[in-house]
């Protein structure tokens, strides 16, 4: 069975170059907690954020992975009953434009904090890819003005 180092340096293996990890979380189980079978779904079940994209891994036995580039996503929802925002969980909807359609999980720990970093990754993104989009045009600006020598 996957212990907690486990599951970390899985992820640090399976990260991008120059990729890395903003916010990770897992589901919430109260009722299941003290009852070691049922919740090991509970404990297998991670949620990552990373400068990238979101990564959902879970599994026992087998490795389920599922991941969605931060600019596919078009948009997450966070949904919490008066329970969950006692013990701080909530539901997830994370809609995207991949032809997977929408992800949506229930009983996630931290599932405020979980859409806050989702949507503080999306900005940073966007804001590393038009820095490297103007890079690119001022390289190609400048090696046009430079005078050709015959």
């Amino acid at each position: 069975m996957e212990s907690n180092s486990d599951s970390k340096s899985w992820i640090s293996n399976n990260l991008n170059r120059d990729e890395k990890v903003e916010f990770n979380t897992r589901l919430f189980s109260m009722i299941f907690r003290y009852i070691p079978i049922l919740n090991l779904k509970w404990k297998r079940t991670e949620f990552i954020v990373t400068n990238q994209r979101v990564i959902i891994k879970s599994g026992i036995f087998s490795i389920h992975v599922s991941e969605i580039a931060l600019d596919k996503i078009n948009s997450v929802k966070f949904d919490q009953g008066m329970l969950e925002r006692m013990v701080g969980s909530g539901s997830i909807n994370i809609e995207t434009a991949s032809r997977d359609g929408d992800l949506k999980y229930q009983n996630v720990a931290m599932a405020k904090e979980f859409r806050a970093r989702v949507l503080s990754a999306q900005e940073s993104f966007q804001e590393t890819k038009v820095m490297k989009q103007a890079e690119v045009l001022a390289s190609a600006i400048a090696a046009k003005q430079q005078p050709r020598s015959n």
